[in-house]
This record gives C-alpha cells, structure tokens and sequence, in this order.
C-alpha cells in the first residue's frame, strides 16, 4: 500500500496520465471480449447439436447392419429346416453335420469378415444350441436361456430385434474378458410359430471406428447409456466424473478454465442417449485466434504508450531522485557521498547544499570516532585491570593457608608459579599477546590450582602446535578455568576434569574449556547465552554470568568485533564446555 501513496513526484504524473491510457483499451478489450465470447458460445451449441445428430445417424446406420445379419436364418432353406427338427427326429451323425454347417456358416457370414462381432448363438425352440466364436469364452453348460432377460425381451418384441448390454447378472459365460451387447431376434416359421432365436455378440469396436470417421477431436468424448442411464460406452476417459456429478442434465459445464458443451440424443430404434462432450477450444480456435490478435495489439499500444510515459516521468525525476537517495545512504550511515550536478535550476542548488552538508557531517563523524577509540580503549584498560586483584587475593590466601599447615616443596612451586603470573601481569600492557604466552601462563595458574586441590582434578591439554604464534587477548584463558575450578568442579574429591582443546578453522581459531563437574541447567544456559550474545540489552544488575567470564567477552567483542567471543554448551558426559571463538592475527597484523 506504501507504493500506492502519491509520494514523489514521479508517481503523480503516472497517476493522471496512466488511466488516460489503460482506461480505454480496457474497454475495448472486455467489449471485444464479450462479443467473441457470445459468438462462440452459439457456434459451440451448434457444432455439438450438429455433430450429436451425426453420431445418431451413423450409429443407427451400424445398428441397422447388424439387424440385417440377425436375419440370415431366413434367407437359408437349410437352417430353417434344421429349425424345424427336434432332438428326437435327428441322428447323432445329423447333429454333428448340423454343427459342423452352422459354424462354418458362422465363421463365413459373420465372424471372420468382421472384428466387432466376438460370437453367433443359435437356439431350437428344442434346447439344442449351435454356437461359434471368435475369442476365447468358457461357455456356462447349466445355462438357463429361455428364463434369461434378453429372451424374455426378445419373446416380447415378437421377431424384432432387440438390443442388450451384457451384465453379470447373465451366466452364459464362466469367462468373458471383453464388453459387449447382444443383438437377439426371434425366428419364425411361415406361420408364425417360434422356430428359435439367434444371438449376436458384438464389442464397441464398431462404434469406436464409426466415432473415429466423424472426426472429433482428441479432448472431446462420446458417451452411450441404456435406458437405465447406465454408461455402456465412453469413446476415452474424459470429463466422466464432471458430467456424470451434473447428471448429464446441464448444457454448459465450466471445468478448471475451460467451458464443456454437452449435447444429448436419445435413438428411437435402441432407446440409447448418445451424449457428445466437446470443449470450447475444440471449437473456436478461429475465433481465439482473432481474439487473440486484437488483444495483442490492445496490449502492445497500451505497453508502448505505458513505456513512453514512465520514460517521459523517469527523465523528468531523475534528478530528485538521485537526490532523495543520496540523502538516504546519509541517513543509513554513509556520508562519503556527494550528488553530481548538471543543472542549474533548483534542483542544482538543492544538490550544491547537500554536498557542503555532507562534507561538514564526515568531519563531525570523524571527530567523534577518535574520541570513541580513545574511550574504548580506556574501557579495556580499565576491564583488565579487574581481573588481576581478583585472582591474585585468592592465590595468596592458599599460599597462607598452606604454609599454616606444613612446610613442604609444594610452597615453593607455587610461590614459583605465582611470581610468573605477576610478572605476565605487571609487564604485559599490550592489546594482543601471543597465545603461547597465554598457554604458559595458564598452566602456570592450574600448578597452583593442582597443589591445591590434589589429584582430585586431571588436568589435559590438547592444542594445535600451528597456532600457538598467533594473537589473542590477555588473560584470555585464566577466567574461564577459574570459573570451572570455582563453580563446576567445587566439592568434587576425585575423577575431576579439566580439558583444554584449541584448532583452526578456515580464518579463525576456536577454543573450548571444558570440565566433567555438576553443569547448568538449559534454563539457565540459555540466559548465560543470550547474555553472552547480547550484553548491551541487559539491564544493570540482570547479567546471569559472572564477571571475569563477562570481562572475556566483553574485550573479545572490543578487540575482534561483535562476530566472536564465548559460547557455553553442555558436555554429552556431563559438566560444561566454554567455546572461544577469535580471528586468525599474525604477530605483524594489527586490528581495526
């Protein structure tokens, strides 16, 4: 909604101008819309109103074919005398001859000539049955025929042909793999008894083939149904579940985009619906592709008028522009830009004024920045001046509480260590130390503390020889085990751990201190983390960590920047490991 405010100049210029523009092609384009829309919807109903009448036509025309062979009987002396037989005036060799006839009078009429055909049955009012095929069927030997549907339809049409479509109720075959529909017709004699009755199986394919000849396209579908609205032929699958869901009953069907026209025809001679589904597309190809064009060109002056106006806009707001930005990359903090100026309109004079404006601002950031290093470093002096007093007062109240105790070696070690210690923390002034002096002087510190507390506490160490030259802070280490001796191992008499492990990664160094004491809660870890992360936001008196891990950090993020510094984990074996994470300094590189 930011964009829609009307707040520069160039966007009020594209508001007057550009619905002078797109205004009127929108009309247009919706009227020209309309009109073809209407006209192809009218010529879609004809074409699928037509071409349903077609269908009909030529389905009946291949009905009809069919009735014809019905007839065959009649025109053949020969069967229609063996019609007139009965079991008890033939002999077996007169039976086998009378098959024998049939099926090579099947295979010849009716089978071999054509593909759609599948199997001829012919039925003596006797029971004796003359049967061929053309496929594999298993014919059901307890067949009742005479109770079957079909026959008792076929009785009451009365010598006309009649048409049904095969379902499971009918158990003349213990197997047939293929769809189909019978053709059955009384045969009578010339008095008009009933001599038998012949039954044509027939597949669809007759029906695809015709459907193919009428020419459909490939996204249109043909659909038959009974009397019973029972689908007994798809010509593919499409569209079934949205025209069946419509009962067949809607003339128009919008499906994901694209429009349906749904004719239906209901045939006299079978009582079949014949349903022809073709979509629009199918249909007016010419006049989307007029559509299209005139839209296209809509569109292309509408893009080109469009384009002229945001040139025109462009090169009449440049200027104000380059000049808005600068004065933001000023307010985001960068001030070592000046705006070039080729005009001396007001525009001009407004960018003269920005240039002496900007220029007079870097010098005040400038001074104010020295005055800021200055300070910052006063803070890291003061910050590690606290931590030398704090370990120092409680060295030598156990150098005190030891010699109470016994006179022994142990005194002299540690008061060795501890003059080392002074010694690294009276003379060492500088930023950065290497962090092999750093390692002496840790393990300076963990002889005193080992006297101290005993075999109760292991100390190991597992350092990168590659590093050991580069730059740290002081007093980096010596906070960071203090806390472990004070906090995680206090109390623990025996199998204390104290590990010391440091490697390079890419261009920066990582440190981790880690002891096997009693560890932090994640409630708390997560506060020391967000603590260690963020020290800024806490209020004065909230800090969770303590002050020697604080101070750590603290002049790690003065040093090295806010990108490094302390991360504390639990260990999987229980306990807590301090992470340190420090660029890689030479001795020769200074920082920033």
């Amino acid at each position: 909604m930011k964009w829609l405010a009307l707040t520069s100049i160039k966007k009020k210029l594209l508001a007057v101008y550009l619905p002078l523009i797109i205004l009127p092609n929108i009309v247009i384009f919706f009227v020209a819309y309309h009109l073809f829309s209407y006209e192809m919807d009218r010529t879609s109903t004809m074409y699928a109103e037509q071409t349903v009448e077609v269908i009909n036509q030529q389905l009946e025309t291949y009905l009809e074919e069919l009735e014809r062979l019905s007839l065959f009987p009649y025109f053949h002396s020969g069967v229609m005398d063996i019609l007139r037989k009965t079991k008890q005036q033939e002999t077996p060799e007169e039976r086998y001859n009378e098959h024998k006839l049939f099926m090579d009078m099947f295979d010849n009429i009716m089978l071999n000539p054509r593909e759609d055909l599948l199997n001829v049955t012919l039925y003596r009012q006797d029971g004796n049955r003359y049967f061929n095929t053309r496929v594999y069927v298993n014919l059901n030997h307890d067949y009742d025929w005479k109770s079957s549907d079909w026959y008792q339809r076929t009785l009451a049409a009365n010598g006309n042909v009649v048409y049904t479509i095969h379902s499971s109720d009918d158990k003349r075959f213990s197997t047939l793999d293929h769809d189909i529909f019978y053709i059955s017709r009384l045969i009578k004699s010339d008095n008009g008894k009933n001599l038998g009755v012949i039954l044509i199986d027939a597949n669809f394919q007759g029906i695809a083939e015709m459907l193919k000849a009428v020419g459909l396209g490939k996204n249109s579908n043909v659909i038959v149904r009974d009397g019973s609205g029972t689908i007994i032929f798809s010509q593919n699958k499409l569209y079934l579940k949205e025209v069946m869901s419509s009962h067949f009953e809607e003339k128009k069907l919008n499906i994901e985009g694209e429009t349906l026209f749904i004719e239906n025809y209901e045939s006299s001679k079978t009582g079949w619906t014949i349903s022809v589904i073709v979509p629009s597309g199918e249909i007016s190809n010419s006049f989307v592709s007029i559509r299209e064009i005139i839209s296209m060109m809509l569109v292309l002056f509408a893009l080109i008028t469009i384009l002229v106006t945001f040139w025109f806009s462009e090169k009449l707001t440049r200027p104000v522009r380059e000049l808005h930005q600068r004065m933001k990359m000023v307010e985001n903090g960068n001030y070592d830009v000046t705006v070039t100026i080729s005009s001396n309109d007001e525009i001009g004079s407004l960018g003269r004024t920005f240039n002496k404006m900007s220029s007079k601002i870097k010098e005040l950031i400038h001074e104010v920045y020295e005055f800021t290093i200055r300070q910052k470093e006063a803070e890291l002096t003061n910050l590690k001046m606290q931590i030398r007093p704090h370990f120092l007062y409680n060295t030598l109240e156990a150098i005190r509480s030891l010699a109470d105790i016994q006179d022994n070696q142990e005194v002299v070690k540690m008061t060795t260590s501890l003059g080392s210690i002074l010694r690294y923390s009276i003379k060492t002034h500088a930023k950065l130390v290497p962090i092999e002096k750093e390692l002496d002087y840790i393990r300076q510190y963990l002889t005193i503390q080992q006297i101290m507390v005993g075999d109760s506490i292991k100390i190991e160490y597992d350092i990168d020889p590659d590093i050991v030259n580069y730059q740290s802070i002081p007093l980096m280490f010596q906070p960071l085990v203090e806390n472990a001796f004070q906090h995680g191992l206090y109390g623990k008499r025996r199998g204390g751990l104290i590990r010391i492990e440091g490697k390079r990664a890419g261009d920066k160094l990582h440190f981790t201190i880690l002891d096997n004491g009693k560890g932090i809660t994640a409630e708390k870890l997560e506060l020391i983390n967000k603590a260690l992360k963020s020290p800024k936001k806490l209020a004065k008196g909230e800090s969770p960590i303590g002050i020697g891990v604080s101070n750590v950090n603290q002049r790690i993020n003065i040093v090295f920047g806010e990108s490094y510094g302390l991360q504390m984990a639990q260990n999987p074996e229980g306990g807590t490991s301090v992470h340190i994470t420090i660029p890689i300094v030479d001795c020769d590189q200074q920082t920033k």
